[in-house]
């Protein structure tokens, strides 16, 4: 990281676990940056890579609930199965409900 260090927007891609989502993407900036909102960005690039995402839920203290994003834009809050993500690390959505707008 020490290398990385100066560039304006550095982008990690860590691969976590087996499963559908295997990688997790760590984007680091400097405070000189304006980033948009994390979901807007989540939003947009679900839709670049077609592919649905896992973003932490920021708007609760429960460390397996998540907002899955399709690949298609659509949010949805979703509950992880705990036992696969402590045990196992893998990210294996138990339940869903839409995300209100």
């Amino acid at each position: 990281m020490d290398q990385i260090s100066d560039a304006p927007v550095t982008c990690l891609v860590t691969l976590e676990a087996l499963g559908d989502y295997s990688q997790m993407i760590s984007i680091y900036h400097t405070g000189d940056l304006h980033p948009m909102p994390i979901l807007e960005a989540a939003n947009r690039l679900a839709r670049l890579l077609e592919t649905s995402l896992l973003v932490a839920n920021d708007d609760t203290a429960n460390p397996y609930s998540f907002i899955r994003i399709s690949r298609l834009g659509q949010a949805s809050v979703v509950l992880v199965d705990p036992d696969e993500l402590d045990k196992n690390g893998r990210y294996v959505i138990a339940g869903q409900n839409p995300v209100a707008s």
